[in-house]
């Protein structure tokens, strides 16, 4: 049945006001939309729970502690592990970078001169500059904002455990409530659409993930292999980077060679070095991504890059996080309407004046 014109107005005024909420709640929603994510990804666990004939909400406790645990044992054990030699590789890399900059400008700064590559600033006359309220009021307000994003960490680390509970015990509520709000000759394909959305995010976030400890693993032992310096450290960081395609390999690479041209006197292992990532690289374009993701949710590299930048210019490091997940979901509800439209009369040419013409012409 199709719409009239005052419902399609009505619709269009609903969605449009509904993303403006959206948009405005802003951090406000964003401990429910971890817990959405995480939701996803325990699906599968709290779904064979359930098979094995436990209750909604003895399996849902299960997977939220189960997954409150990992996170617990990730910053606790994992990354005071690893902060230390993360720090040393962050000061390695730059000063690093210095030295390699130091270098070309005394090679090449004759050909330019007046440019130097460095800008070198002035020394101060001597004079001391007695404290007052407005040099320490930025510093003040550094400190608290540091403390409120702080607090505001303690305070998503208990609503997300919680919020997530529920999302796994009435996760099927949830959407027998959105689907009741459609007219019910829509509410079949509202409840597929939820469906079918919901199950390419939960794909793409699970396979994302393996293609990510994947990266992190692989890279970690070459690396060390190899004997490059902060070998883990960069492997593991390359896996994270990883969810970002192009720009976080690139990004990593760059480090990596950074380290592998300052510590290494042998061009091979610096060879060596460029050989692992491009072997990764290979082998996540042709075989994990295709395998684990799939290519009916895969998402074209250069259309994840432009999601990431806009999520972070619109809405800083929280949007730049959302992004892929929220273009996961733009491209699978995209193509489920495309399947719908592909069955449309509209899309086969049979108008509704093309029907009556023929209609007439046979009588």
């Amino acid at each position: 049945m199709p719409l009239s014109k005052q419902q399609r107005i009505a619709l269009i005024l609903t969605v449009v006001s509904v993303v403006a909420v959206l948009v405005s709640a802003g951090g406000v929603l964003l401990p429910f939309v971890f817990a959405v994510l995480l939701a996803l990804l325990l699906h599968p666990l709290h779904r064979r729970l359930r098979v094995l004939g436990l209750g909604a909400g003895v399996s849902a406790s299960i997977s939220t502690a189960m997954a409150t645990l990992c996170v617990l044992g990730l910053l606790f054990g994992a990354v005071p592990f690893f902060a230390e030699d993360a720090l040393a590789l962050g000061q390695a890399v730059l000063r690093d970078i210095v030295w390699l900059v130091e270098w070309l400008d005394g090679q090449w700064g004759e050909w330019f001169p007046g440019s130097s590559l460095f800008c070198r600033m002035s020394e101060q006359d001597g004079t001391e500059c007695e404290p007052s309220l407005e040099a320490i009021a930025p510093t003040l307000s550094g400190i608290a904002g540091a403390g409120g994003a702080i607090a505001y960490g303690i305070f998503l680390s208990f609503l997300i455990p919680i919020a997530l509970f529920f999302f796994l015990k009435e996760g099927r509520s949830f959407v027998d409530a959105l689907v009741a709000l459609c007219p019910r000759c829509y509410q079949g394909d509202a409840r597929d659409f939820l469906l079918t959305v919901g199950a390419g995010l939960s794909n793409y976030l699970r396979g994302q993930g393996i293609v990510c400890a994947w990266q992190a693993v692989f890279h970690a032992v070459l690396l060390t292999v190899i004997g490059l310096q902060y070998g883990v450290v960069i492997g593991i960081l390359t896996g994270i980077a990883a969810v970002i395609p192009i720009l976080g390999n690139l990004t990593m690479f760059f480090i990596a060679m950074v380290v592998a041209i300052t510590q290494f006197d042998n061009w091979l292992l610096v060879a060596a070095v460029v050989a692992v990532f491009a072997a990764a690289n290979v082998l996540d374009s042709f075989f994990l991504v295709p395998f684990f993701i799939g290519r009916r949710i895969a998402l074209h590299p250069l259309l994840m890059i432009v999601a990431v930048i806009l999520g972070g210019k619109l809405f800083g490091l929280v949007g730049a996080l959302l992004a892929l997940p929220g273009i996961a979901v733009v491209v699978s509800g995209g193509r489920w309407f495309w399947s719908r439209y592909r069955n449309t009369p509209v899309y086969a040419g049979d108008t509704e004046g093309d029907v009556l013409r023929s209609a007439s012409t046979a009588k």
